[in-house]
């Protein structure tokens, strides 16, 4: 049930789970939807995975870090109650994105968000 968001200000309320616990149950959650690793550690574990299967991945995963980064930021950013950590978290998303973010999708002078805080 984790891996929903709240759906109102009632689901907020209960105190996080603790660190441990909470790392804890997360690999849980992933061992039990994903018993194997995918395809390509198989290979790299197995010391079989050729030059074209990694630049294939390479090419693959340059589009996410490249295009998907800001946005799993802003879904941590978005989910986070913690005014220390949405700090933190708006700030990598400005280095990410530029100070100059708004400027540069609209042409306005507006500054960034982390600067109007």
């Amino acid at each position: 049930m984790l891996n929903h968001p709240p759906y109102n200000a009632d689901d907020l309320k209960d105190p996080p789970i603790p660190g441990p616990e909470f790392i804890e149950l997360l690999h849980r959650q992933r061992a039990e939807r994903y018993p194997e690793p995918p395809p390509l550690y198989q290979l790299l574990y197995a010391g079989s995975l050729t030059h074209d299967d990694l630049q294939l991945w390479a090419k693959n995963h340059y589009y996410y870090l490249d295009h998907g980064l800001q946005f799993s930021t802003a879904a941590l950013y978005v989910k986070n109650n913690d005014e220390a950590s949405r700090t933190h978290e708006l700030r990598k998303l400005v280095k990410i994105e530029g100070r100059d973010i708004v400027n540069d999708l609209v042409g306005w002078t507006t500054p960034a968000y982390e600067e109007l805080w």
